[in-house]
């Protein structure tokens, strides 16, 4: 494995980790929060739960391809992403705050790999998370302006 490839694989994983926890910390908000009373973000989030899950297991293929190696614990992923998670979001806005640092904190990881790691040869790879930055800007604007209609019921 190349010092190139080690890069990217360890890029890659800890990518997978932040997508790993920015899931299920999204899980958690849809879990506190009711569909009800926020219809449009609720539908926006679980879009991005399922959009994260194919994302998962794209990394977790690429990193497979170029002989990574996996974290196998929760614990290992919590400890291999860039942010904490869900830890201290007691509110709603809490957690909408955090889901957005933590994808904004994605599009920063996903744009320092692409600037460190050469694609010349893998022109793939970089169309790869250049739509994987793409998606969690999009995401992002998309949970803001669900986040501005009023609940149900007002």
């Amino acid at each position: 494995m190349t010092d190139t490839v080690k890069v990217y694989c360890g890029g890659l994983v800890r990518l997978l980790a932040d997508h790993f926890l920015l899931s299920y910390s999204i899980r958690v908000f849809l879990w506190r929060e009711t569909a009800e009373a926020h219809p449009a973000m609720s539908e926006v989030l679980r879009q991005d739960c399922d959009q994260l899950g194919r994302i998962i297991e794209s990394l977790g293929c690429r990193i497979s391809q170029y002989g990574g190696r996996f974290p196998v614990h929760f614990g290992e992923l919590h400890d291999l992403a860039s942010f904490p998670g869900a830890e201290g979001w007691e509110t709603r806005e809490d957690l909408l705050q955090g889901i957005h640092a933590n994808h904004d904190q994605i599009i920063t990881n996903v744009a320092m790999l692409r600037a460190i790691v050469p694609f010349a040869d893998h022109p793939e790879e970089d169309a790869f998370l250049r739509t994987l930055g793409d998606f969690h800007e999009t995401t992002n604007a998309c949970l803001r302006a669900s986040n501005t209609a009023p609940p149900s019921g007002s």
